[in-house]
């Protein structure tokens, strides 16, 4: 592996593709996940690194036609996605952004080891959580926004709560993957998922257009995933279809669309492709302590399945990048947060509630 400083690398490239100093490093694509998830990819090699002015660490392949960057949790992946998107060694502005890693499987919706290609990234945490029987009898769940006195208030905003994604984008990434082969899981997690009543969690791993949902604190079990359930049934007015947990991707996605605001990037080239790793809950015959204690035993196989997903998308994009891609695929929908920051058009579920903390 090779790294480079900053002013070198440029230079190096300039060399490498007859351009200026100046010119800077425009991949096609930025393939994003945590170290150990990105060490799935086995196609490409990223043996040159890049290390910007802001000490980020980005692999790419000699070519600087694909990309990858490790950053996790929400605050730091937050802070480490708004730190390369301002480094002057890269122009993302014609860049695809394809954010994969694992996170536990809605059964209502998907199965352990299968893939979601989601057209929403929410939020689950700016809010209060009562446990137990500190709410009235007639409380609908146990977690409402910050500043609601019941479940049922929709939340005032502040435009982190929710992203949508460019649906011709997750249209095209699914028709090229609809008919790929995935790989099974186990015996044992095979038996496993016989145990619940959802024919979707009964299913072999398959590829579902459904929506991620971030929290700091891991959740599991029916009680917190039927919670996570109602806020985001309230928060997208029934629109959002919630199926995998994770502690990072608002963090990725909030950054990447303040840096669309300030012209960095293009929102709509931007695509989370997640894996799933567990269940967020039990069947009938476990509790969840049982179940969080057996741990992610799906993760290998949901890795293998969603890089397969996000790989075939890569090539497609290489092979027909001037045809079809060099110009953005088109976005027929809505594109931003809820709050309608870039001042194209709000989600048509949210009421005019957004700004109140901002």
């Amino acid at each position: 592996m090779v790294l480079f400083p900053l002013a070198t690398l440029v230079c190096l490239v300039s060399v490498a593709f007859g351009l200026s100093c100046e010119e800077k490093i425009a991949p096609k694509v930025m393939l994003a996940a945590n170290a150990a998830e990105l060490a799935y990819i086995k196609e490409f090699n990223f043996t040159t690194v890049v290390q910007t002015e802001f000490n980020d660490i980005v692999a790419c392949t000699n070519d600087y036609q694909i990309c990858q960057f490790n950053a996790t949790t929400q605050i730091k992946a937050a802070i480490a996605w708004t730190s390369l998107m301002n480094s002057r060694a890269f122009d993302f502005t014609q860049t695809y952004f394809l954010v994969s890693g694992t996170g536990g499987a809605n059964p209502r919706v998907a199965a352990a080891g299968g893939v979601a290609i989601s057209r929403f990234v929410m939020q689950f945490e700016r809010g209060s959580m009562f446990f137990g029987s500190d709410l009235p009898e007639n409380f609908t769940g146990n977690y409402f926004w910050a500043g609601g006195q019941t479940p049922s208030v929709y939340p005032s905003l502040v435009d982190t709560e929710l992203f949508e994604f460019n649906t011709d984008l997750i249209d095209r990434i699914f028709d090229l993957s609809k008919d790929l082969e995935m790989t099974e899981i186990s015996d044992d997690l095979i038996a496993y998922r016989e145990k619940y009543e959802y024919p979707a969690a009964r299913r072999s791993p398959f590829i579902a257009k459904c929506d991620t949902v971030a929290s700091n604190a891991y959740w599991h079990g029916d009680v917190a995933a039927t919670n996570v359930e109602n806020y985001v049934r309230l928060l997208s007015n029934g629109t959002a279809n919630y199926c995998n947990t994770n502690q990072d991707d608002t963090g990725r996605a909030a950054a990447m669309f303040h840096a669309a605001r300030n012209g960095k990037l293009d929102f709509s080239r931007v695509a989370f492709v997640k894996a799933f790793s567990n269940y967020d809950r039990p069947p009938p015959s476990m509790t969840a302590y049982q179940t969080r204690m057996m741990g992610d035993s799906a993760t290998d196989v949901g890795l293998k399945n969603s890089w397969k997903v996000v790989l075939t998308f890569v090539d497609d994009v290489l092979n027909n990048w001037s045809s079809m891609y060099a110009n953005g695929i088109q976005a027929t929908g809505y594109v931003g947060d809820i709050c309608d920051s870039m001042g194209d058009q709000i989600p048509i579920f949210v009421p005019s509630k957004c700004r109140i903390y901002s």
